[in-house]
């Protein structure tokens, strides 16, 4: 985790997006696209400041990144997270992500994931 955010030119280097809301220059939440391969993404990084959050920034940076990789033609976005994150799991399932039982790598990268997910694009 902590190499992706110490180096996040990386992601965009790498063909990914970085997503980020904003108001009065003071950044309220991001998220990130991390591409995998020429079809499929890693929804990662998503985050929003405590005092922001109940205000829909989190749904409005999600709604961002799927309207993203549907334009450049994506099949899918694959997400990890943990299943503390009782909120965020049911923004992704709103959105359509549905669960799988692992990893879209076989292993996770992140020490915490215990719920895998995934949003197929049309």
């Amino acid at each position: 985790d902590m190499d992706l955010l110490d180096h996040p030119q990386q992601i965009i280097q790498d063909g990914g997006f970085i997503f980020s809301a904003s108001l009065d220059d003071e950044v309220l939440g991001v998220c990130a696209l991390i591409k995998l391969d020429d079809t499929s993404f890693e929804l990662s990084k998503m985050g929003v400041c405590e005092k922001a959050r109940g205000k829909q920034i989190g749904r409005k940076l999600l709604d961002m990144a799927i309207a993203r990789a549907r334009e450049i033609g994506a099949k899918a976005i694959y997400l990890e997270t943990n299943n503390q994150l009782k909120s965020a799991i049911q923004l992704y399932q709103k959105n359509g992500f549905e669960f799988t039982h692992e990893s879209h790598t076989g292993a996770s990268a992140y020490q915490k994931a215990n719920v895998f997910m995934r949003l197929t694009l049309p």
